[in-house]
């Protein structure tokens, strides 16, 4: 009898405690936030179910929590997002990523100073280099504008240790000796930025106020900035992260993308500026060089690959066209500025080397590289470049005439001619060029 009262007490003990540790958790267990998607987009819907499914299965998971915020400020939900981040911070409470989300929206909101909290916790838990060095950044700009220039200054320092010398420090050391009215030290740190583009308009600007004593030199600045393109956005991989989870940015390309079939091209690239105003894509970037490439503007262009290309390494076609862009500005400098010109040339080389190692068949790629390469005096080398080409595609009659052309221009006319009547073999009845080329460097083979 006593054992069978000494089982039950043990049962009702364990049985209370199952209790009492259930009602804990459900408790102590955050509630997902609703949200009004009544006429919402079926995809986002879906994007955001899928984030809240995930939750109610892991309510403990920093990361769950972390993902359904970023879907959720991704698109437009800021407000809902930030318990989201709040919650992404207790339970994953070493991820510097978290705080720093809910500060930045916190920003987004107005509630700068609400935010600021979070941002310094989130610079204190940074370990990588390259969080430590974008939050130290991030903050420093906010502190700046909220007149904390103290603990502003010692961000700078930090990020001083991390990235000597780089545009965006002198950017913040231009921005806190303004703020203290060190006037002619800020002066000399914008003048090194007017070309940099994420700075120029604002450097620009900042210069014309700076310089109103000299009417003239104000003038000049004032100028500059009213004509130079928007500044592209900082690098921010944390916030860039953002854009994956964006289920309405797809519906966005598809109006640039109508407007471009229109041939409303100047309008295009204003529409793109203006989805990069509101976060930073690699998509957004890199059909933007497209766009500014077929409209002539090869440094703009250039500044929009290699935004896209910071943010997504991974791009055959982005890193192709980005060679094709240094090739143009090249042979634009190349009868002024020959080093100039050098300097774009092997910036397309490394353009083409980069898409080659993902994406080894892209013939354009081949024959850019071979141009580069010939270009730059590298001859023989230019030679396989263009041969590698006419492996990738010996259909192609450019791939033909290109090697050539090479042979021809280096003397080796004999060697050329066989090329250009491969070219001819391979090239449509309607192409009359490669028939043409034949023909013009006949007689000089002999």
């Amino acid at each position: 009898m006593a054992r069978r009262v000494l089982l039950l007490g043990i049962v009702l003990v364990v049985t209370l405690g199952v209790i009492a540790y259930l009602a804990w958790h459900s408790y102590t267990t955050p509630s997902i936030p609703e949200l009004p998607l009544a006429g919402a987009d079926p995809k986002l819907v879906e994007a955001v179910e899928a984030a809240r499914k995930e939750v109610r299965a892991h309510p403990r998971s920093g990361q769950a929590w972390a993902e359904l915020g970023m879907v959720l400020t991704a698109n437009g939900f800021t407000e809902p997002a930030l318990p989201c981040f709040e919650n992404a911070s207790r339970f994953d409470p070493d991820n510097a990523r978290w705080p720093y989300l809910q500060g930045a929206q916190l920003g987004k909101m107005g509630r700068t100073r609400e935010g600021l909290p979070y941002l310094r916790k989130a610079v204190a838990l940074a370990k990588s280099r390259d969080d430590r060095a974008t939050l130290a950044f991030w903050t420093a700009l906010i502190l700046i504008d909220e007149g904390e220039l103290e603990e502003a200054g010692e961000l700078i320092r930090r990020l001083n240790s991390l990235e000597s010398g780089s545009s965006r420090l002198r950017f913040l050391e231009a921005l806190h000796a303004k703020a203290r009215g060190d006037t002619v030290a800020a002066s000399e740190l914008l003048a090194t930025l007017v070309d940099d583009p994420s700075a120029r308009k604002a450097a620009c600007a900042f210069l014309a106020q700076l310089t109103n004593a000299d009417p003239a030199t104000a003038k000049k600045y004032s100028e500059m900035a009213e004509h130079a393109p928007p500044d592209l956005p900082w690098p921010n991989p944390i916030l860039n992260e953002l854009g994956r989870y964006s289920v309405r940015l797809s519906n966005r390309m598809q109006v640039y993308r109508q407007m471009e079939q229109d041939g409303r091209i100047s309008e295009a690239i204003d529409y793109l500026r203006s989805l990069l105003a509101e976060s930073a894509d690699a998509e957004v970037f890199s059909a933007l060089g497209q766009a500014l490439y077929r409209n002539r503007d090869f440094r703009g262009a250039a500044d929009a690959f290699n935004a896209s290309l910071a943010l997504d390494p991974k791009q055959p076609r982005s890193l192709t066209t980005l060679g094709e862009v240094y090739l143009e500005l090249g042979d634009r400098d190349a009868k002024t500025k020959s080093v100039a010109a050098m300097d774009s040339y092997r910036k397309a080389l490394a353009a083409e080397d980069r898409a080659l190692a993902l994406q080894e068949s892209i013939t354009t790629a081949h024959v850019l590289r071979g141009q580069a390469l010939k270009r730059l005096g590298r001859t023989e080398e230019s030679f396989a470049a263009f041969r590698n080409a006419i492996i990738s595609q010996p259909e192609n009659p450019e791939t033909h005439l290109e090697l050539g052309l090479a042979l021809a221009e280096a003397g080796r006319v004999k060697e050329a001619i066989e090329h250009f009547e491969n070219a001819v073999k391979v090239a449509r009845p309607d192409n009359p060029r490669p028939k043409a080329v034949l023909d013009q460097w006949t007689p000089k083979a002999k």
